[in-house]
């Protein structure tokens, strides 16, 4: 990041500069590229997991064409995930809304969320139609980031949704609607895009001690001036 300063004194540049650098720097971030972000795990919790299913191939990239995010998903049933409330002979209904939960394994500045729709052909009426997105840095406090969004039916491409640089570590997906079954819910595959970042509460503040000493520098060479 630059910081430019207008040069009306050049002489006080540089000491301000020292100011604000002081101040500024220790919450300064820098920008990279994101990518997808490797071995996340996924927690189903009371949605449960069919058990011709696997959870895991939610976030491993099982059924991509490639692990990026232009890849398109197979039509594979065991490639996605499907929920299930209880034993496969029982088959009780899934109560939406409810909610998956993924665990990033460290705090990540997360740019996107992409999502790939349910795909087996004979189970379209289980495709996602309605979820929202919130975050958590401890996995207790949850703040919402996007409410009750649409998701396209049918596609099999990712479906990408702004999260703008939140720094978390766990994301819950939130599964309000799905197009018409009553007793499952799927998806193919989920994804992040991020880099890794420190949790908010552990950026250093900027030392009392040298700010102090800067701004008293810079009262004395204005009195000086005068």
């Amino acid at each position: 990041m630059k910081i430019l300063f207008q040069k009306k004194n050049t002489k006080l540049d540089p000491l301000r500069g020292l100011v604000l650098a002081a101040v500024m720097g220790a919450s300064s971030v820098s920008v990279s590229q994101g990518a997808i972000i490797a071995g996340v795990n996924a927690d189903a919790g009371t949605l449960g997991t069919f058990p011709t299913y696997s959870l895991p191939n939610l976030t491993n990239g099982a059924g991509l064409s490639s692990f990026d995010f232009s890849a398109t998903h197979s039509s594979t049933f065991s490639d996605m995930w499907l929920s299930t409330t209880g034993a496969a002979a029982v088959l009780p209904t899934a109560a939406l809304p409810n909610h998956l939960t993924f665990d990033l394994g460290t705090t990540y500045s997360v740019e996107d969320i992409y999502i790939w729709q349910y795909l087996y052909i004979d189970g379209l009426d289980r495709q996602v139609t309605n979820f929202s997105v919130s975050t958590s840095l401890d996995n207790l406090d949850y703040t919402t980031q996007i409410s009750n969004q649409a998701l396209a039916l049918n596609l099999n491409t990712g479906q990408s949704f702004d999260l703008g640089g939140t720094v978390t570590q766990y994301v819950r997906l939130t599964i309000n609607a799905a197009n018409g079954s009553n007793a499952w819910v799927g998806l193919s595959e989920v994804q992040f895009d991020g880099v890794a970042a420190a949790p908010p509460s552990s950026i250093p503040e900027p030392s009392s001690t040298v700010v102090t000493g800067l701004i008293a520098a810079l009262g004395m060479t204005l009195r000086r001036r005068k």
